[in-house]
């Protein structure tokens, strides 16, 4: 698929509603535990047993779930390029502020002949068997007004840090300075910086856990086990809460242009194909900056995931 005009949502994964249903599943079966304990002590004896450990047996398999969607997000690195004006060899046009310029055709040829790079080690290096996928994002426009915005509303749903780096430097070199102060000048100082009081601070600190665990006696071991089942439930409906949210508050940014690869057999070949686009690299933008997120083999899954939440 070639790079067209596509809202970019925020990466908050759909499968993410699985999760939020098994926490409610377990919300729900522990809280009647809980209040069908007609007293203190049998709600502990339920859940504490040496035998049993009901709360246990709830979050198990919640937990594999969780477990196993972070392994497949996060366990594996992936490839990734990002072409700007700062980061292309050659010859490198400026405009007046002194930023580089860059077409929509110049950056996709550049990701192009990346793949090709025998000085780059950690490039796709993909036969015409293997499977691969991709995504792409590009913000390109005529102005570094419109440019800048096109960059900040990708940041404001996906934190990519060379799109920061490229904005933050491209800001600065568009907006007049900011008057430059003149010693002596103030500073925000917290006094446990000073190593006297810090001192201080955690010889207090000390005092008040030991005071705290002599607050525990015998007599409420019971209640202080059943408040912490009950902040557990607590914690998770919270938890709930904030998946939920997370869930119904997608935000999206558009005017960004997208190349949306799914898994293909065709190793660089593929890439390539995906990557080219003749229509965008007509276009007579100066100001461009894109990056591309590749996988195959054991990155295959994890860019996949992320393909699927973005779009």
């Amino acid at each position: 698929m070639s790079w067209v005009s596509q809202d970019v949502v925020h990466p908050i994964p759909s499968s993410l509603a699985t999760l939020v249903s098994g926490t409610s599943s377990l919300i729900s079966s522990i809280t009647p535990v809980l209040h069908a304990a007609s007293t203190l002590l049998t709600a502990a004896e339920v859940f504490f047993s040496p035998t049993t450990n009901l709360y246990a047996a709830f979050v198990t398999g919640l937990l594999t779930e969780a477990q196993n969607f972070n392994n497949d997000l996060f366990d594996t690195g992936v490839y990734q390029l990002t072409v700007s004006g700062d980061t292309i060899g050659g010859v490198v046009k400026y405009d007046s502020f002194g930023i580089p310029l860059l077409t929509p055709g110049q950056a996709i040829q550049a990701a192009i002949s990346s793949l090709s790079d025998l000085g780059d080690v950690n490039r796709p290096q993909f036969n015409n068997t293997a499977e691969v996928t991709a995504i792409g994002f590009m913000a390109t426009a005529p102005s570094p007004d419109q440019f800048i915005t096109l960059i900040n509303n990708l940041l404001n749903i996906m934190n990519l840090q060379d799109w920061l780096n490229f904005s933050v430097k491209f800001t600065r070199r568009i907006t007049p300075p900011i008057p430059q102060s003149v010693p002596p000048d103030w500073q925000s100082l917290r006094l446990n910086s000073i190593q006297d009081l810090a001192s201080v601070q955690q010889a207090v600190n000390n005092l008040i856990s030991t005071l705290l665990g002599y607050q525990v006696i015998a007599d409420n071991i019971i209640t202080q086990l059943v408040n912490l089942i009950n902040a557990k439930t607590a914690q998770l409906t919270a938890l709930n809460v904030q998946l939920t949210r997370l869930i119904n508050d997608l935000k999206a940014t558009t005017g960004m242009y997208v190349m949306n690869l799914p898994p293909t057999i065709g190793g660089n070949s593929a890439l390539i194909a995906a990557f080219t686009d003749c229509p965008l690299s007509q276009s007579t933008n100066q100001y461009t900056i894109c990056s591309i997120f590749v996988g195959g083999g054991v990155s295959l899954e994890p860019v996949n995931l992320f393909r699927q939440m973005v779009l």
